[in-house]
């Protein structure tokens, strides 16, 4: 089955706000474990054949080197030693900072695209790509348009790595799958660092949850007219934080799998002890929130237990190492007794 893409908007938290027929669009793909050939696992030269999470075997003649990525995907791909020849999707937040989701890519490294929708396809074609990678989200292609998806498919095939309901441990060994087919290092010992610093921090993050029972975590995303409360099973992070015991509300309305969207007055719907706001350019800043009074009469928020979600976090180990020991301290000082 080939993954279809959707313009909805530039993140997850949007691909579900639409409703319905969207979230049905979301729960397409399942997951399947990738697949290699012979001549790319002895190391031989010959062809190249992989398998991705749509089910598509994907066979080259020879090994890829011209790779075109979405920056997310990439930032992952460079932390296990694999430097894309391009990139596509944003790379700079509206300051001028680097947004985080590029993590360790090259600012050097070409693009072919920063915006959602946005696709350069003259210099793509430029590139004579051999291979297009992007994250899945169930159908969605992350920042492949629509409308010219054929047209990129048709000088290089897209290999989709699915992100959807996909816990984080899994989704780094996702990467680290793809970067070894590419032809990294993934046993290097910086990536064996960055894993055990990873396991480290997921420990403490465990022991933070165990020594503190009782803290409910619930993560938001907010707009002018609505708080959208997270379904933690759709998102990598947060399906990991859970798994190490961190106790989040699970929202049982909304249509979509990934949010709850409420409006304003709906907002004390769920409760929390503690509350992760989105830090991503499309949610409301927690200085803008302090002027909505029912996000000022939460909780979480009264009590002073708001910590930041950074939910495009690139799926490697050094860099969600960080983001689980800042979730461990939060739930470690948290209050248990807010609500």
């Amino acid at each position: 089955m080939r993954i279809l893409t959707t313009t909805a908007r530039r993140h997850p938290a949007a691909v579900a706000a639409t409703g319905a027929a969207l979230a049905v669009l979301l729960a397409g793909c399942g997951s399947t474990a990738p697949t290699t050939s012979a001549d790319e696992e002895s190391g031989s030269g010959g062809g190249w054949e992989y398998t991705d999470d749509s089910g598509q075997t994907i066979s080259l003649d020879a090994p890829p080197e011209n790779v075109v990525v979405q920056v997310n995907a990439a930032a992952a791909l460079v932390d296990l030693g694999f430097e894309p020849t391009a990139v596509f999707g944003p790379r700079e937040l509206a300051d001028g900072e680097p947004d985080p989701q590029a993590g360790d890519v090259d600012p050097e490294t070409p693009s072919v695209g920063t915006e959602w929708g946005e696709f350069d396809m003259e210099s793509y074609l430029a590139l004579e790509p051999d291979l297009v990678i992007t994250i899945a989200y169930g159908d969605a292609l992350w920042y492949v348009p629509e409308e010219s998806a054929d047209q990129i498919e048709d000088a290089a095939p897209i290999l989709a790595v699915q992100l959807q309901d996909v816990p984080a441990d899994q989704a780094v060994q996702k990467f680290t799958d793809l970067a070894a087919a590419l032809g990294a290092d993934v046993e290097s010992e910086a990536v064996t660092a960055a894993q055990e610093d990873f396991d480290a921090a997921s420990a403490e993050l465990a022991e933070a949850a165990g020594a503190n029972p009782g803290v409910s975590v619930m993560a938001t995303n907010t707009s002018a007219d609505l708080m959208n409360v997270a379904k933690p099973g759709f998102f990598s992070d947060l399906s990991y934080f859970q798994a190490q015991g961190v106790e989040f509300v699970e929202p049982d309305g909304g249509e979509a799998p990934n949010w709850h969207d409420l409006s304003w007055e709906q907002a004390s719907t769920y409760e929390a002890d503690v509350i992760l706001a989105d830090t991503r350019p499309n949610s409301l800043p927690t200085d803008d929130l302090a002027d909505i009074p029912t996000w000022a009469e939460l909780p979480a928020v009264q009590a002073d237990q708001v910590g930041g979600w950074h939910a495009e976090t690139p799926m490697s180990h050094s860099k969600l190492a960080p983001v689980i020991r800042e979730l461990a301290e939060l739930i470690e000082g948290a209050d248990p007794d807010v609500v």
